[in-house]
């Protein structure tokens, strides 16, 4: 496995070199009801603790201005916030998201979350002091007043009230179940697997329904979980038990084999460190019941780069349109006369989770090209091509079209590149990791293309394909984009691309 989880044949000492049916799990995730339970769950605490956090830092505000003014508050002493409320509200909620106070983890740790909110409270007041001295000097009214003690009786009201809050806020998730995983555990190799599977399988983060080994403990525990049969086993269990937490602590080689399966479902999935990864892996970790244990996450992309992909696809794609619609009249004028009228063609193509979606692209092969063959990939100079069309396939122009799917939200600019349903089931026979690369949206461009080249073979293609799907960001998306123009030329020219 490497540093981010991601898994990638032939790579250190975690290949997924499984048989296509070693488990007998299909490509769609399972624990769906499960899934949406704890889903829903979640969002309930999430919401409820953002308004909470919201009103008690207005009342933090409000009081401790009351409390040092004796209830008597100069109009100038509040002009700043006044000025500035909504976003003063909204950036204070964006920090307590950033200190990873809305992480499942904030409603479990009471010591974390505790110290979270101290990280919290001194960091924004430190900021928020350098932003009211800033206004105070550029303000254009001089009836400005900033009252510095104020400022840190807010700080000490908002630790009290968050922390207060917070405690409360877990007590009740704890006594309601309300974010308990149902866990499985895959072998039993952990030196303390006894106490997760015996009297201490029960509590407010999880319960442990049973787990999978070879065979059951021989020896007898107290209130022991359920032995629900072997590792291949794993799909029916999944399915029947509605779990929606794994934790594998088997042998390399079955571990293997059960995350190429199951790393595209919907699941949390934590294992046991083996070797290098306990010094290399830079995942989060845990300790439960003394097994230390890594997070291996299914999409690796933090909130900030899901939401700041998703803005930058909507900027490129609405600015793309716009700038290309003059090239799409032309080229339709052009088809219409050269070549049988139809510029845009559609095709069925696999997005995120195995999802079916339209795929728009400008036509480059003579009409009913596949009508005989099939679906067949093409290659190099196809003569199924006409002129024009190898030109937009060198050019990669004739992918434009798929500035509206990104627009729509079926693709993303930068991902893994979709494929057709009928050539995506072959790879998925030949290897059940290249399922995995659905768990993010396809793009427009990817890794695999600034690496390789259209030609590249099908395993280099998979292995830049998982690196982005689990270790995607904002900063990996700018560098793509970036290269991608220099791979379009170094294509167009013939060289081998060096980027």
């Amino acid at each position: 496995m490497t540093e981010k989880g991601y898994p990638v044949k032939r790579h250190l000492s975690t290949t997924l070199d499984a048989g296509s049916n070693w488990l007998g799990v299909d490509s769609r995730p399972t624990s769906t009801v499960s899934m949406l339970r704890a889903r829903k769950n979640r969002y309930f605490v999430i919401g409820a603790a953002v308004v909470v956090d919201a009103l008690l830092l207005i009342a933090a505000l409000a009081g401790a201005n009351a409390l040092w003014f004796r209830f008597d508050v100069p109009p100038e002493n509040v002009l700043f916030y006044q000025h500035f409320f909504g976003a003063y509200i909204i950036a204070k909620i964006a920090a307590l998201l950033g200190f990873g106070l809305y992480n499942t983890s904030a409603f479990e740790i009471r010591s974390l979350t505790v110290f979270s909110i101290i990280e919290f409270v001194a960091v924004t007041t430190i900021l928020e002091l350098g932003v009211a001295t800033a206004y105070f000097f550029y303000a254009e009214t001089e009836a400005y007043r900033f009252s510095r003690p104020a400022l840190a009786l807010k700080a000490g009201l908002e630790i009290v009230a968050l922390s207060v809050a917070r405690i409360a806020l877990v007590r009740f998730v704890e006594q309601f179940r309300l974010l308990q995983h149902r866990t499985l555990v895959v072998g039993t190799a952990a030196a303390n697997v006894k106490k997760l599977l015996s009297s201490g399988h029960e509590t407010a983060a999880r319960r442990v329904v049973g787990y999978l080994d070879e065979q059951p403990l021989q020896e007898r525990l107290e209130n022991e979980a359920a032995f629900l049969g072997k590792p291949e086993e794993i799909g029916r269990v999944l399915s029947e038990q509605k779990i929606d937490e794994l934790i594998v602590l088997c042998d390399i080689d079955t571990r293997s084999r059960v995350l190429s399966h199951v790393l595209s479902h919907s699941l949390s999935i934590k294992v046991l460190p083996r070797g290098l990864e306990s010094v290399l892996s830079k995942r989060h970790t845990y300790e439960v019941h003394d097994i230390p244990l890594v997070e291996i996450n299914r999409n690796s992309m933090s909130l900030t780069t899901v939401v700041g992909k998703r803005l930058s696809d909507l900027l490129f794609a609405g600015f793309g349109l716009l700038l290309s619609a003059p090239f799409f009249a032309l080229l339709w004028i052009v088809y219409r006369v050269f070549h049988g009228g139809d510029m845009i063609y559609t095709q069925e193509r696999i997005g995120r989770d195995g999802r079916v979606f339209t795929v728009y692209k400008i036509r480059t092969m003579v009409k009913d090209a596949e009508k005989l063959s099939g679906a067949v990939k093409c290659h190099g100079r196809d003569p199924r091509v006409f002129g024009l069309g190898w030109v937009l396939r060198r050019t990669h122009l004739d992918e434009l079209p798929q500035l509206w799917n990104i627009f729509r939200g079926d693709m993303s600019l930068v991902g893994p590149r979709p494929e057709r349903p009928q050539l995506a089931a072959e790879y998925q026979a030949d290897d059940p990791s290249y399922n995995l690369r659905h768990v993010v949206r396809p793009g427009l461009t990817g890794l695999a293309q600034v690496k390789g080249s259209y030609d590249t073979n099908y395993d280099s293609k998979l292995f830049y394909d998982l690196l982005y799907a689990f270790n995607a960001t904002l900063l990996m998306d700018l560098q793509i984009i970036y290269y991608t123009p220099k791979y379009i030329l170094a294509e167009l020219f013939g060289e081998k691309n060096q980027y």
